[in-house]
């Protein structure tokens, strides 16, 4: 994926790697897990994303949709950290930002299609060599 081109509209899912947890989900249909705070639709399962109920490195990829953006910098470190914690390949999140997540890099960002409030999707991969295809 390194230096590849991206186009506005890309579908999201397609940076997406292996198995999928998809934080603060809404409506969406994207993750084999979706958890939401506020939203219970079926099949969404309820989670805080500053402490999420999964394992070190349950999902290949971690992917947060509406990003809590009035968070203060301690919490928002906090959801950061969590989707670091969980993610074994990826980190994919929904903001107009570029962050720093610990034990991965900025690999790209792309912008998204008719969505005036995240204008942009940064992707960041693993720091281990190998660990992103």
């Amino acid at each position: 994926m390194k230096n590849k081109k991206i186009t506005e509209g890309e579908d999201p899912s397609q940076f997406c790697i292996g198995t999928v947890l998809h934080v603060n989900c809404g409506n969406s249909r994207l993750g084999d897990v979706r958890t939401d705070q506020f939203s219970l639709k079926p099949g969404v399962f309820w989670a805080d994303c500053h402490y999420l109920p999964f394992s070190d490195g349950s999902f290949d990829t971690a992917i947060i949709g509406h990003v809590p953006v009035n968070d203060k910098l301690l919490e928002r470190q906090k959801w950061i950290n969590e989707l670091a914690r969980v993610a074994k390949k990826r980190v994919v999140i929904v903001h107009d930002a570029i962050f720093q997540v610990p034990g991965f890099r900025f690999s790209f960002f792309y912008a998204t299609k008719d969505k005036p409030k995240a204008a942009i999707m940064t992707v960041y991969d693993r720091e281990e060599e190998g660990a992103a295809s």
